[in-house]
C-alpha cells in the first residue's frame, strides 16, 4: 500500500499538466507540473495509514492462527526476504505476493497493478477536491483580491473622485481601495484586441493579485494576464507596443496578474489569464479620455466574503 501511495502520489504529479480540463483550462492561471506537498502527501499518508493499519491488524491474526501449522516453503519475492524479518511482515509479503498452490490461484501482478490504479485513482480524486476548494474558498486565485466593488451603470457611467473621497477617504474601515476603467486595447504588432483596465491607486494597493513583478505604477508599464504574455510571446522586462483610439505607445511589461472576469458590462471584459492592466494615466493616454473611472475596488480592514 505504501508503493501503491508513492505510485498514485508520481502519477497525480505527472496529470498535474492536464490539468484542469475542459473550458477552465483556457483561463487557468498555471498549467504547469505543479507539487502540492500537503496534498499530495497528506492524501497519501490518509489513504495508505488505515489500510497498513487493517493490513497488519489481519497479518498480526493469521499469522496467530497458523502458528502451529508447519512452515510451508515460501515462493518468488517472498523467499527473498531475509529470515530476521518478523512474522507479521514475513507473512503478509508470502500471502500478497505468493499466488498459492490451489487451483483458485490468485493473479497476484493483476491484483497489485489494481490496488495501484484504485489508489491512484482516490489520491486524483482528492487532490481535484482539495484544488478545487482552494480555488473556491480564496477568491484572490481567480482574480478578486477586494471585497467590495462599487459599479456605475454596469460600468458605462463614472464615478466622482470626490465624491468617492468623501465616501471612503477617511474611511478606517477600508483597508486600501482604488477606481478602475474598462477599455480595449491592440497589443504586439498583429495588434490583438485585449481589454484593458486603467487603475487609480487612492490608498493603499487594491488591484489584481501579482503573480510575478509589480502592477504598473506609471505610463508606459503595462502588467499582462500569463495567457496574454504568452500569446504576446513577451517576458517581464521587454516592450510590447500597444495601441488606442487616441495613439500608438511602447509599453513595458512590468508584471503578470491574474485578472478578474469584470469589466463594462455586454463587452468583451478582462478574465483570468487574458487582458492589459495599465495606470489610470497610461490608459487615458492611449484612448483619449474614454476610458473614465466608472468602477470602485475596495478592500476592508475586516474582509468579509466577497460582493458586488
Amino acid at each position: 500500500m505504501v508503493g501503491a501511495s508513492i505510485g498514485a502520489v508520481q502519477v497525480g504529479v505527472l496529470l498535474s499538466p492536464l490539468a484542469p480540463v475542459g473550458a477552465v483550462r483556457a483561463i487557468a492561471p498555471d498549467v504547469g507540473t505543479t507539487i502540492d506537498l500537503t496534498v499530495l502527501l497528506g492524501g497519501a499518508a490518509a489513504l495508505a495509514v488505515p489500510l497498513l493499519a487493517v493490513l497488519a491488524l489481519l497479518a498480526h491474526r493469521l499469522a496467530s492462527a497458523r502458528r502451529q501449522e508447519p512452515p510451508r516453503r515460501r515462493a518468488g519475492l517472498a523467499a527473498a526476504l531475509p529470515n530476521g524479518l518478523t512474522t507479521p511482515i514475513g507473512l503478509g509479503v508470502g500471502f500478497a505476493l505468493d499466488p498459492g498452490r490451489s487451483s483458485r490461484r490468485v493473479p497476484v501482478r493483476a491484483t497489485i497493478v489494481a490496488g495501484m490504479v484504485a489508489c491512484a485513482a482516490v489520491v486524483a480524486s482528492a487532490i481535484f477536491a482539495a484544488s478545487l476548494a482552494g480555488v473556491v474558498s480564496d477568491p484572490e486565485r481567480y482574480g478578486w483580491a477586494w471585497d467590495r466593488t462599487l459599479i456605475a451603470q454596469a460600468g458605462y457611467g463614472s464615478l466622482d473622485r470626490e465624491a468617492m473621497d468623501d465616501l471612503v477617504g477617511d474611511d478606517r474601515r477600508v483597508e486600501a481601495w482604488s477606481l478602475l476603467a474598462f477599455s480595449e486595447l491592440d497589443l504586439g504588432e498583429d495588434e490583438t484586441p485585449t481589454p484593458a483596465i486603467g487603475i487609480d491607486q487612492r490608498r493603499g494597493e487594491a488591484g489584481p493579485p501579482v503573480i510575478d513583478g509589480r502592477l504598473p505604477a506609471a505610463a508606459g508599464e503595462v502588467a499582462l494576464g500569463t495567457q496574454t504574455l504568452r500569446s504576446l510571446d513577451a517576458a517581464i522586462g521587454s516592450q510590447v507596443v500597444g495601441t488606442g483610439s487616441a495613439g500608438t505607445s511602447d509599453l513595458e511589461v512590468v508584471g503578470t496578474v491574474t485578472f478578474p472576469s469584470q469589466g463594462v458590462g455586454g463587452t468583451d471584459n478582462p478574465s483570468l489569464g487574458r487582458g492589459a492592466l495599465l495606470s489610470f494615466q497610461g490608459l487615458d493616454e492611449l484612448v483619449g479620455g474614454a476610458g473614465e473611472c466608472g468602477t470602485a475596488e475596495m478592500r476592508s480592514a475586516h474582509r468579509p466574503s466577497p460582493s458586488t
